[in-house]
């Protein structure tokens, strides 16, 4: 299948600045597997392009890789350079203005990892040589933290060269539909709710076996690419990556900071720092309830933000030794009895995605400028019942509107008692109670029968589906 899928909007965006008659300097970052080198590699397949891919390696070797992709592409073997300065000198000399040039540079922070200087280089490089010429300079970064301090960020040489940059994000779900289309929706979603939505991981999975099956031969399977990754990922991005997965495990079944932090093993005043990290790279993010401005509120909660990591340390990594000796037993006996709930949980992210899409296309009663889980205490109740939960709430500020979402991952659902529960728990909410105007939207695979009721709204599979 074709890795290439549904970048219409970044492409349009590169043709625009291919096509704009001056040298354009863009940046292109995201995370690792998201799909920059693709994104690029088709934009640039059809003009003259100058790709080169940094790894890992000494200065000088970078160097000698790079001429020898400059040499190859003007077809003119100068004598030997031993310099950055000496390469763009060559590059200058020899750049035409018949058709505008692309020169690529993948993975820049590894350049920047073999010497510090490279930013004020490539400074120098766009300063005095190619912001006058026919080039559009692109710079890609898999290092989210690197990219935005050591490119975007003030302090960097480059800050303020760039003219117009790209932050590749995995796909939506209704994206993911496309990489299944023989497939149903339902399995779409289990299949979402294991792989998340990195292009190379959907890949990984075959419409014509079931997610168990998958599971099976694309994770717990030796030296299949799934099974190695998650290691490959944290031992790219992170010095030290013991601490960070004992993090990760924790928060598989824990939101809360205090339960993380016992879990991991760590001081409460210790954790923050290894958030800011995860969350530098994309991994984790945090959510407060949506009724609250304050982002700083101790009723913070923390997700793995990759649907694939948090399958990695729900189910794998906490029984590595069984899926090494027995990964059969670990699927049938520990996999298969809780997936079920784990895609519930997942599910809820579809149905957000979903209500934003009816959002942005105006086919809601209101326009919603938040949407988010909401929890909270319920004043006066006994302790252990003296708290809610709303899968989802959309609110408008101005207009003092609410929608409240519940998602049910089951068959058959009775919308009626759903309803009961949901408006019931929405009387918790403590956001304009005597002003707003309220809506309500239940989600489920089905429903036993669907019901005519002002403000109600149902979306079942086949909804989902026609997104």
């Amino acid at each position: 299948m074709n890795l290439f899928i549904n970048r219409e909007e970044e492409l349009n965006f590169l043709n625009q600045r291919y096509k704009s008659g001056k040298a354009e300097f863009l940046v292109i970052y995201g995370r690792r597997r998201v799909g920059k080198s693709e994104l690029v590699k088709q934009f640039s397949k059809n003009n003259p392009t100058i790709y080169f891919l940094a790894t890992r390696t000494t200065e000088s070797n970078h160097l000698r890789k790079f001429l020898a992709r400059i040499s190859s592409f003007f077809e003119k073997y100068p004598p030997m350079i031993d310099s950055w300065e000496a390469c763009f000198d060559y590059i200058n000399k020899n750049l035409t203005d018949k058709k505008k040039t692309i020169l690529i540079i993948d993975e820049f922070p590894y350049l920047i990892e073999s010497n510090k200087e490279i930013p004020s280089l490539f400074q120098l490089f766009w300063d005095e040589y190619l912001k006058e010429k026919n080039i559009l300079l692109i710079l890609l970064g898999s290092s989210i933290g690197m990219m935005e301090t050591e490119v975007l960020g003030k302090k960097s040489p480059l800050y303020g060269r760039r003219t117009g940059q790209i932050k590749l994000l995995p796909f939506k779900f209704k994206d993911v539909l496309k990489f299944y289309p023989k497939a149903s929706v339902e399995k779409v979603i289990e299949f979402y709710s294991v792989v998340g939505s990195i292009p190379l991981y959907l890949l990984e999975f075959d419409q014509n076996k079931s997610v168990i099956e998958n599971i099976r031969d694309k994770i717990l399977s030796k030296k299949e690419l799934l099974n190695e990754e998650v290691e490959f990922l944290l031992k790219e991005e992170l010095r030290d990556p013991a601490t960070y997965q004992s993090i990760l495990e924790a928060m598989a079944t824990s939101t809360k900071a205090t339960d993380i932090a016992q879990k991991a093993d760590l001081e409460l005043h210790n954790l923050n720092k290894y958030f800011k990290v995860l969350m530098k790279l994309d991994l984790i993010y945090k959510e407060v309830p949506v009724t609250i401005k304050k982002p700083k509120s101790k009723k913070t909660y923390y997700y793995i933000k990759d649907n694939f990591l948090e399958f990695w340390y729900r189910f794998c990594f906490p029984n590595s030794s069984l899926m090494e000796e027995n990964p059969d037993f670990l699927l049938k006996n520990i996999i298969q009895p809780n997936l079920n709930n784990y895609v519930s949980k997942r599910f809820e992210k579809v149905c957000k995605e979903f209500l934003w899409d009816l959002n942005i296309k105006e086919k809601l009663p209101l326009i919603f400028h938040k949407i988010g889980k909401q929890w909270g205490k319920i004043k006066g109740a006994e302790k252990g019942k003296n708290t809610y939960e709303i899968d989802l709430c959309a609110i408008n500020e101005k207009t003092k509107q609410i929608l409240f979402g519940e998602c049910k991952w089951k068959d058959k659902v009775n919308p009626k008692k759903v309803l009961e529960e949901l408006k019931e728990k929405a009387k918790y909410v403590d956001w304009y109670h005597e002003e707003r105007k309220e809506y309500y939207a239940v989600f489920a695979k089905s429903f036993s029968k669907k019901i005519k009721e002002k403000d109600v709204y149902l979306f079942d599979l086949k909804d989902l589906e026609k997104s």
